[in-house]
């Protein structure tokens, strides 16, 4: 398992009966406690990996275990290259790094997908707009939405500009092989903290979206697996107006951080495995009663986690005793199941209390959290 944090990879791959060896750059206590082994590296200032650092440790991870293939997460949106590298070396099971370099181009392949297939793309281009307001800035290979800010920012090589548009933001998670394309489940994204902005700061599944929000997502996935030639479990973000249209504003072409959501995500890694490996699409969606949400915690001021935490069950993503976590970087991610999202965020709500007490982060988290649909 590769990725910034391969926790969730690294878990679900355990609960379908593997034995994940695992290399990413945070080594949380809990993905310690479900890997066979684990090498954490630094980071580079992009936070994400250096290429012969990352070469050289699933060589010797190699090595060590023996033959096994690499299962990439998050961290090669921007680098497709490395993937290729780690791909003409070792089975990899992912979708192909030619799909990661065509999503390098949003404007020209926005252009494409509104052109061909009818699929709703905001306006956006590399050169700037006359006016900066009503336009972000976005990054190309970006994840994680802390790359999104105003147009009014100076841009950088790698930006582009977005016209903004209003919506609800949510995700949706898909399984592909070949032409053939299942839909997993869709994910409301989560603002907690006070003010606003674009970072991820959490989802929740939904435990039974409208028929016709599912047919549509369906229809825009299966035309970008054709396009790009997906595989495996992947997805995408989106925009809902209120008068029900889907926007398509991002394309994730590995495992999303939502995958943790889904009740029988075992089964869907499994189904990921199956159609990288051999282009069989295995998985049939089951019916859930519940809905899951999560919230990833950022530090407002550098903390060190200490020997003596004993963290709740419902906290993952828990740093390892004497790591120092910088200010704005993931501090943890809270869980919770529930009825319906007023139940989730009233949970949600306590335990996040009930953490910053029992912490003592007075200083790293704010006092008071709104948890809320993200503009919704």
């Amino acid at each position: 398992m590769l990725g910034r944090s391969a926790r969730v990879l690294a878990e679900v791959a355990r609960e379908a009966g593997h034995a994940p060896w695992v290399i990413d750059l945070f080594g949380d206590a809990d993905t310690r406690a479900c890997a066979a082994g684990l090498v954490t590296l630094d980071p580079t200032r992009a936070y994400s990996f250096r290429q012969r650092d990352l070469l050289s440790a699933i060589d010797a991870m190699q090595r060590r275990a023996g033959p096994m293939p690499v299962v990439p997460g998050s961290a090669f949106e921007a680098t497709p290259a490395t993937l290729a590298r780690i791909a003409a070396r070792w089975p990899t099971l992912a979708c192909d790094a030619r799909a990661y370099q065509a999503l390098l181009d949003p404007p020209g392949l926005w252009r494409v997908l509104r052109r061909e297939h009818g699929i709703a793309t905001p306006d956006s281009r590399w050169t700037p707009p006359r006016t900066p307001r009503g336009w972000l800035l976005k990054r190309a290979g970006g994840s994680g939405g802390d790359h999104l800010r105003p147009a009014t920012h100076a841009a950088g090589a790698h930006d582009y500009y977005q016209r903004l548009h209003e919506g609800q933001s949510l995700s949706a998670s898909f399984l592909s092989a070949g032409t053939r394309c299942r839909l997993v489940g869709i994910a409301a994204h989560l603002r907690w903290h006070p003010r606003d902005g674009y970072r991820y700061e959490g989802a929740r599944a939904l435990a039974r979206p409208p028929r016709a929000l599912q047919s549509a997502t369906l229809r825009m996935g299966m035309a970008l697996t054709v396009r790009l030639g997906l595989r495996g479990l992947w997805g995408f973000d989106f925009l809902l107006d209120a008068d029900g249209e889907v926007t398509l504003v991002d394309i994730n072409p590995r495992p999303p951080v939502t995958l943790e959501l889904w009740s029988d995500r075992a089964a869907v890694f499994d189904a990921h495995l199956a159609a990288c490996a051999g282009g069989t699409l295995l998985y049939i969606k089951p019916r859930r009663a519940t809905e899951r949400a999560h919230l990833v915690l950022y530090a407002e001021a550098p903390w060190r986690a200490s020997a003596d935490i004993r963290w709740p069950a419902w906290v993952a993503d828990r740093p390892a005793s004497g790591v120092d976590v910088p200010r704005g970087a993931p501090l943890c991610t809270l869980l919770a199941d529930g009825r319906d999202e007023h139940e989730l965020a009233a949970r949600l709500t306590r335990r996040y209390a009930r953490l910053r007490r029992m912490l003592g982060l007075e200083l790293v988290l704010p006092s008071v959290i709104r948890i809320r649909s993200m503009g919704g």
